[in-house]
């Protein structure tokens, strides 16, 4: 599925759109789909395409007049959430994440030295006593049913720079941003989209952390594949996903990726990473590797992933990790999708842990989608030493 066509070339110098390099999987460029440039493609998506939505052809009008006269392209996102686990009792909590997304061409694409400027203003709400990222805290999970959904409050978490230089080979990125925007990802990793529990939604034996200040390059080479280098202060691990700003830090956090994409919409990349840690938050120093697998089949929209982890575990809640999920279209636009986890921690007592996931996303209108999800997790220690945690809820997610 490409949606290169609707992005600024601010935002798609990651798809690399007017080079040679366009033999690549284009996809595997723009970063996360919960990322700035991944919801401002899925809103420009949503506009251009036929069918129903909420709101009026005004809305539109008015987002393509800021783009032409301003070179300013935003997007707006509510996510609602609720979920309840049973195990040794019932537990249930529901949260909301507004997000605004903006994207400004400050130097034009064709100038000398093209600038953009990139931020996200986000506001995280509980509606319940707490938020479903803690609704199966104390029950001996490695890692969060949750990715996301807390109650943190307004946070600007990201507000960088980017340049696309090179004939657009050459992407780089200052300011404060998340690790994991260009790292570790895969067509299925997007808590708003797809899978909720962190096994897919992120990487339990990755210690990427919350956000940080720093740099990220990306080097597009021509025979499909792509280097990126990323370093940047640590202000929060990924276990609490805070938003803060921290101009000093005494840890680091540095990522090297390789990535390579084959035909029919394969992609392989390996990961290695490194981290101070979070002497505060009694965080280790940290290092591990990553190898991920994925497929996009571009006739039928079918998507697959496969990934294994190592990590010393200083900050990352698995040693040993191995996931593997699937989706694919049901009916014209719905979507349905299966995905199931293995991990261990060899510095807990923990045995190994196993979680899957499942979920049937509704596509009510172009712009209003609802997901039910159910997710099973067991092992050993899982509720305290029951063996096993259920839980299953519904999403709401509208893009404008």
């Amino acid at each position: 599925m490409n949606r290169s066509s609707a992005l600024p070339r601010s935002a798609a110098s990651l798809l690399a759109l007017s080079t040679p390099l366009l033999a690549q999987d284009t996809s595997s460029h723009r970063g996360s789909l919960d990322g700035i440039a991944g919801e401002i493609s899925r809103s420009d998506n949503i506009s251009s395409s036929r069918g129903p939505r909420i709101l009026p052809d005004a809305w539109r009008s008015a987002g393509h007049s800021l783009a032409e006269r301003l070179h300013l392209k935003f997007a707006l996102s509510y996510d609602a959430l609720a979920i309840g686990t049973l195990a040794d009792g019932t537990h249930g909590a529901a949260s909301a994440d507004a997000a605004l997304s903006v994207l400004w061409q400050a130097l034009p694409e064709s100038s000398r030295w093209p600038l953009a400027l990139s931020v996200r203003i986000r506001d995280r709400h509980a509606f319940t006593d707490r938020p479903p990222s803690a609704v199966a805290s104390g029950q001996g999970l490695l890692w969060r049913l949750v990715d996301g959904f807390n109650d943190h409050g307004f946070e600007v978490p990201e507000l960088f720079l980017e340049q696309h230089l090179l004939q657009n080979r050459l992407l780089l990125r200052w300011g404060q941003m998340g690790a994991d925007e260009l790292l570790d990802d895969h067509p299925l990793r997007s808590a708003k989209q797809s899978f909720l529990n962190q096994a897919f939604s992120s990487s339990p034996a990755t210690g990427f952390p919350g956000t940080g200040l720093g740099l990220a390059a990306r080097w597009l080479f021509h025979q499909s594949a792509d280097l990126t280098i990323t370093a940047s202060n640590v202000q929060s691990s990924n276990v609490t996903d805070d938003g803060r700003w921290l101009l000093r830090s005494e840890s680091l956090f540095q990522g090297l990726q390789a990535g390579w994409n084959f035909h029919h919409g394969q992609r392989l990349q390996a990961l290695a990473w490194r981290t101070d840690g979070l002497p505060g938050e009694s965080s280790s120093a940290d290092r591990g590797i990553s190898l991920t697998w994925s497929l996009t089949n571009p006739t039928s929209d079918t998507r697959w992933f496969a990934r294994a982890a190592f990590a010393d575990g200083g900050t990352a809640s698995a040693t040993h990790f191995a996931a593997l999920g699937t989706s694919f279209k049901v009916r014209s636009s719905d979507r349905l999708g299966f995905a199931i986890s293995l991990g261990r921690n060899t510095f807990s007592n923990t045995s190994w842990q196993s979680a899957a996931e499942s979920f049937y996303r509704w596509q009510l209108t172009k712009d209003v989608q609802i997901t039910a999800f159910s997710q099973l997790v067991t092992g050993h220690h899982v509720a305290h030493d029951n063996g096993w945690l259920a839980a299953a809820g519904l999403r709401l997610g509208c893009r404008f």
